[in-house]
């Protein structure tokens, strides 16, 4: 005999490693009669054959066995009953795992505004904006044409423009002027 066909495994461990499964598989064929040596060793050959007549079984009892749908401790196919009664169980699970996700949106968009609320208070916020600097531009206008020193009339610009900004400023909530840097102001 090859080698290979001797190859034997010493715990389920190896077992595993040796077939590429996982150990919870090789106990659960342990369980499903899978065959052992006397001295408690797997020959992995065999191992790989009764695997093989396993799989064809299953195929030809067709249904669950098929599906690998099996009860507790490998006793065979599960009951129609109880596939149902698992299957509404998952379902049940999903549908749960679901609806703690809408809430947890649902909670997550009770702290935002619409995009239709922030949308109408930019336009508003812009029309005041435009409306205050055109109302700056008639209130300076006399006052400037008065002014023969450029440095002058750029003093009572800054000035008028600082005000309007520091009125549009004053409508901000606090929690969002606390919150955001303010650039450098040009000396």
């Amino acid at each position: 005999m090859s080698a290979a066909r001797q190859q034997r495994a010493r715990s389920v461990a190896e077992l595993a490693q040796l077939l590429d499964v996982s150990i919870r598989s090789v106990r659960r064929w342990r369980h499903a009669g899978m065959p052992t040596e006397k001295d408690g060793t797997w020959r992995v050959d065999r191992v790989r054959a009764w695997r093989s007549e396993e799989t064809s079984r299953n195929r030809e009892r067709g249904g669950l066995a098929a599906q690998g749908i099996t009860s507790p401790g490998g006793r065979g196919p599960r009951r129609a009953d109880e596939v149902d009664e698992l299957r509404e169980a998952r379902a049940e699970l999903i549908r749960l795992g679901c609806r703690g996700r809408e809430l947890e949106l649902r909670e997550r968009r009770a702290g935002l505004v619409p995009r239709g609320a922030v949308a109408a208070l930019l336009h508003a916020r812009r029309d005041w904006f435009r409306a205050r600097l055109l109302r700056v531009c008639a209130e300076m206008t006399p006052r400037l044409a008065a002014l023969d020193d450029p440095i002058r009339v750029q003093a009572e610009l800054e000035a008028a423009l600082l005000d309007v900004l520091e009125e549009a400023h004053s409508h901000v909530p606090s929690s969002a002027r606390d919150s955001a840097a303010s650039p450098p102001v040009p000396e």
